[in-house]
This record gives C-alpha cells, sequence and structure tokens, in this order.
C-alpha cells in the first residue's frame, strides 16, 4: 500500500501460499515463506515444498533462499544494512533435513547458509541489535533448562550471554532498542 495515497499496490501472483513477509530496514526488499502443494503423479497430495525467499517490495519475481521443511523455520531478521539475514533453523519432530539446528546468516542474494551459532536444544527467532554488532535470541541453550530466557551473541556466534535472570515457558517476542 502506498502509505502517502493509500492506494493498494499489488506485487505478486504467486498461487501459492506465502506467509510471514518482513520488510528490510532499507524498505528494499521483503522476506517471508514461500509454500506450494506437490502432488503424485496420479494427482494425490503429496505434501508441501517451503522456501525462504525474498522479493523487490516494488514487485516482481521471487528469489529462493534455501528449501526448508514446513516449520522448520522457526524466525528470521533482517540485518540492519538489510544485505543479509539470520535465522533459526531448528528440525521439527520428523523432519528429514540434515542440518545443525540453530541460527545462520544467508546472504539476500542466496547461497549456502552459514552455521553462526550451534544450538541443540532449538532457539527461538533471532533478532539484530540496531548497529548489528549482537544478535539476542530466546532459548535455552547447552541444555541450560527446558525453561527459556533471553540470551545475547556477538554477530559472528561468540560470547554468549544471558540478558535475563528469569526464565520463561511461554513464547517470547522483544525487540532491541538502541
Amino acid at each position: 500500500m502506498d502509505i502517502e495515497t493509500g492506494e493498494k499496490v499489488f506485487i505478486s501472483q504467486f498461487r501459492v501460499f506465502s506467509s510471514e513477509p518482513m520488510v528490510s530496514p532499507d524498505g528494499k526488499w521483503i522476506a517471508f515463506k514461500h509454500s506450494r502443494s506437490t502432488f503424485n503423479p496420479n494427482g494425490t497430495y503429496a505434501g508441501s515444498i517451503t522456501h525462504f525467499a525474498v522479493m523487490p517490495a516494488v514487485g516482481g519475481s521471487p528469489r529462493f533462499l534455501i528449501p526448508v521443511e514446513s516449520n522448520d523455520l522457526a524466525g528470521y531478521a533482517w540485518s540492519p544494512d538489510s544485505e543479509h539475514l539470520i535465522f533459526n533453523w531448528h528440525k521439527q519432530s520428523g523432519s528429514s533435513d540434515t542440518h545443525t539446528n540453530g541460527i545462520y546468516r544467508i546472504d539476500r542474494q542466496g547461497g549456502n547458509p552459514t552455521l553462526i551459532f550451534a544450538e541443540p536444544e532449538g532457539n527461538g527467532a533471532p533478532i539484530y541489535y540496531a548497529n548489528g554488532t549482537h544478535i539476542a535470541f530466546h532459548g535455552h541453550p547447552a541444555g541450560e533448562s527446558t525453561q527459556f530466557g533471553i540470551w545475547s551473541i556477538d554477530a559472528n556466534g561468540g560470547g554468549l550471554q544471558r540478558l535475563s535472570n528469569n526464565q520463561y515457558n511461554g513464547f517470547l517476542q522483544f525487540i532491541w532498542e538502541p
């Protein structure tokens, strides 16, 4: 939607299910999950294929960054410079993916994702500090406990530090503020 005029602008026609759109900090890109159904040769439903994708905010073709199984992509965020994204790639029960659970970084142009913080127990949606030097997430690293806390790592995955003294078992959403 054009903010000044209120006019709705059509930017895609995928004929598939897309979800969780997130506009980049520079306003030029939209990241999202893109799913489509697949069918067997006899026409019966075979499942779905989900990709982590990026497209220009003004419309155009999506760039499929990586295929992910249904719920294995558990939150993502743009870098402050809009050049890459971080995401929590966590194998769910029954997943056939062979990746290591943890927080990954991928360039918005595509390529192979880079593991920046391994987390065998799972963690929540990562988010960058405003200047891009640190990443916060909720989780329980290294089997700390079965309850979640808020944690910080530097942008390269080192310097693990617990930020919260309380433990939470619920889903948390939070933002860094300068």
